[in-house]
């Protein structure tokens, strides 16, 4: 995008008839195991586990009809701003913008503040991460081997988060098989008091794997956008200290995600040289490909079919 043109984000809007029927679906099964408790003179597990199921479908539904029903999100010179979801908002200049990145239908931007915002339902998210990188203030402050090892601290502490997350998992099903097996499988009407007692201190006794459970995975969820923003200073930071051809150069190019970078540059003859660079697995920059030299012609082609959703990062080099 140049100059002050605007862009704005194309929201997918979400199939009403489906939703209209799940939420239809879900509705009726509730209320179809309410009136079976009622014919019946009380509640069974296959009546409860209707019952909650169908609650899921409801506010599955709700949910699907009622996201980013009003969403919007708009670029416009450097300045961002945005409604989504429910409650989600952003109103702020793109030099408050620490990182962004796309995945599937999804933009996730993260503030200097620490701020998260993660937008979902987004058709155009590369387009418009491409032209906020564009926009996005970034200094190399820190090497190469210094933010390889803050990366490498931040998988190992999300690592042994996911394994608190797997361990109360199965300390969880743990306690509900010895509760089964302890009341010998009986439905809640049927219960003794013998029973009841079991249930109510399994129930205290589940709270804490449960609640461990939801906490280590909120923090190891949290931490995924944490080492994406790693990897990509990593990245960033070994293309934009990363040595240039002692030639006149025209352009460095790279991707919204800093994989690799295209330099351009003029050989003796004035003529245009390309040369293709590529972070591999060892996090190097590896050169892949350098084309024949191009007249202007040529270069324009090339330019225009290749590289047009590109980041011009030239001025790192001066």
């Amino acid at each position: 995008m140049k100059g002050n043109r605007r862009l704005e984000a194309v929201f997918i809007k979400p199939k009403v008839p489906f939703s209209s029927v799940t939420l239809f679906i879900g509705i009726a099964l509730v209320a179809f195991c309410v009136y079976g408790a009622i014919i019946n003179g009380g509640t069974t597990t296959g009546v409860t586990v209707g019952a909650v199921f169908g609650a899921l479908i409801t506010a599955a539904s709700v949910f699907a009809l009622c996201l980013n029903r009003k969403a919007f999100l708009t670029i416009e010179d450097k300045h961002i701003t945005a409604k989504y979801h429910w409650f989600g908002k952003i109103d702020c200049d793109t030099s408050e913008i620490e990182f962004v990145m796309s995945q599937i239908n999804t933009l996730i931007i993260l503030l200097k503040d620490g701020t998260r915002h993660i937008i979902t339902g987004i058709s155009n998210a590369d387009r418009l991460c491409v032209d906020l990188q564009e926009k996005v203030r970034f200094e190399t402050r820190d090497n190469p081997e210094t933010i390889a090892k803050e990366l490498a601290i931040a998988k190992t502490t999300r690592r042994k988060q996911l394994i608190c997350v797997i361990t109360s998992i199965v300390a969880t099903f743990i306690i509900l098989i010895l509760t089964i097996i302890l009341t010998n499988g009986k439905d809640l009407p049927y219960f003794t008091t013998k029973d009841w007692i079991l249930f109510w201190a399994m129930v205290i006794v589940i709270i804490f794997p449960f609640a461990v459970t939801f906490w280590a995975a909120n923090n190891a969820g949290r931490m995924m956008l944490d080492i994406n923003h790693l990897q990509y200073r990593l990245r960033r930071s070994i293309i934009e200290t990363a040595y240039l051809p002692p030639r006149k150069i025209r352009a460095v190019l790279t991707d919204k995600d800093f994989m690799g970078r295209i330099i351009i540059y003029e050989d003796h003859n004035s003529e245009i040289v390309i040369i293709s660079e590529e972070i591999n697995n060892r996090m190097e920059l590896e050169r892949v490909f350098i084309s024949e030299p191009l007249d202007e012609e040529n270069y324009e082609m090339i330019i225009k079919d290749n590289f047009q959703y590109t980041i011009n990062i030239t001025d790192k080099y001066n």
